[in-house]
């Protein structure tokens, strides 16, 4: 749903109908969308390429670089997140002495 459709249909509420704290009352709003597409038809055709350069050292695999150019504050705050995980994570090996 788009803004504009969000506007649109506050617009048509009458103001009796509005909610007010003197008199609450719960209103269920059914709308029927279209979704056409998939979203990743919508990104730009080197999307991907300039995703993969941004992360040139901190994505892992395709997933990442897509997850990136698709949602890239999400996929950001992710890759860093990891990052700061496996810094933490303590390894070790065990010998037989």
């Amino acid at each position: 749903m788009k803004r504009e459709d969000t506007i649109k249909i506050m617009t048509q509420i009458p103001y009796e109908l509005t909610w007010c704290a003197d008199m609450p009352v719960r209103y269920r709003l059914n709308i029927k969308t279209q979704i056409e597409g998939r979203y990743a038809e919508t990104l730009p055709a080197d999307a991907f390429e300039t995703a993969e350069a941004e992360l040139s050292g901190t994505a892992r695999c395709e997933e990442d670089v897509l997850s990136y150019a698709a949602f890239p504050q999400v996929a950001e705050a992710f890759l860093e997140r990891r990052k700061e995980r496996e810094e933490r994570a303590v390894k070790y090996t065990i010998e037989e002495i």
